[in-house]
């Protein structure tokens, strides 16, 4: 009786260690054996385990051969340089991820060929990959099946490494006032040759919440204080610009701070880019401000004055 315990408590374990290490793990079917100049089908079911942003499924192909999609699952489907890749900008809440694509042979492949695949998602606001175990695929042997199990997923720890960014890439950000209490806030990028996944996330002081006001093709959100634009495959354009709006609680005062970053993926590489902190000082009483002048202070004084406050209300980089 002890030892079943022992086996459902192991499963159990292990269950809930996936589940709260946030690393995601998959099912993968694929036949064992095909024909030259024909198709077969890829199978895949992903666990995120608790991931809610940006995931990717992919999986290299050999030169020659090309993939179709079949079922997507909410993701976007793409055929590049010879990858089938699924990515989804967004997993939140979702406990189960169902993909399939059909496989093109070519009439002249022979042998035994191995697929690579990996899940790439992301950690600490950069992507990190899950190698799979690699499919091997016999081409030619006449014995063809289909959807028979061949790999289950390897939970090796991300080998990604982080580079200096490269000097083409910059970020800046700037605030200007809209009207009593809301601030327009404007992220200009300028990317080089980045392509793939993109972020820039923002993070606000208490009592401030966000709006998109220029998504520039992201998925926007505010949560929790902070803002995020996220692209799954950024514009082309060398130059980015994305803007929202920020409407300020009454009851905030003082210096406030914005501080943020922009993390990317150029050549398989996470890459993280420090916005410099955004600085402005929100003025709740500016009549209060005044009647500290002393009573000699001329008209001309005042106005000054006043204008000193309407600088305050101002980026200070």
């Amino acid at each position: 009786m002890i030892r079943p315990l022992i086996l459902i408590a192991q499963v159990l374990f292990g269950f809930l260690a996936a589940w709260f290490s946030n690393t995601p793990t998959a099912e993968v079917k694929a036949p064992s054996s095909v024909e030259p100049g024909t198709s077969f089908t890829i199978e895949v079911k992903i666990h995120p385990n608790g991931v809610e942003d940006f995931m990717r499924y992919a999986m290299t192909l050999p030169e020659g051969w090309s993939a179709e999609e079949i079922k997507n699952d909410g993701a976007t489907f793409l055929f590049q340089q010879q990858s089938a890749r699924f990515v989804w900008s967004r997993v939140e809440g979702r406990k189960e991820l169902n993909i399939s694509f059909k496989v093109n042979v070519p009439a002249n492949a022979y042998g035994e060929v191995e697929l690579t695949h990996k899940i790439s998602h992301a950690v600490d606001n950069l992507p990190s990959h899950v190698p799979l175990t690699p499919l091997k695929i016999k081409v030619g042997s006449g014995t063809a099946s289909n959807n028979t199990p061949v790999a289950s997923v390897t939970t090796t720890p991300p080998t990604d490494t982080l580079e200096p960014e490269p000097a083409q890439v910059t970020a800046y950000r700037s605030i200007s006032e809209i009207q009593k209490g809301e601030y327009l806030v404007d992220i200009t990028l300028t990317k080089g040759e980045i392509k793939n996944f993109a972020k820039i996330q923002d993070s606000l002081p208490g009592g401030i919440t966000a709006r998109a006001e220029k998504k520039t093709g992201s998925d926007f959100e505010f949560k929790n204080g902070v803002v995020k634009f996220t692209w799954f495959q950024i514009p082309s354009a060398n130059m980015i610009n994305v803007q929202y709006v920020i409407v300020v609680d009454p009851d905030v005062d003082g210096v406030q701070t914005i501080n943020g970053f922009f993390s990317y993926v150029e050549h398989d590489k996470g890459r993280l880019l420090n916005i410099e902190p955004t600085k402005f000082t929100v003025v709740t009483n500016p009549a209060l401000t005044q009647n500290t002048t002393p009573d000699n202070t001329s008209p001309n004084n005042i106005t000054t004055t006043g204008n000193h406050l309407h600088q305050q209300f101002k980026i200070i980089l």
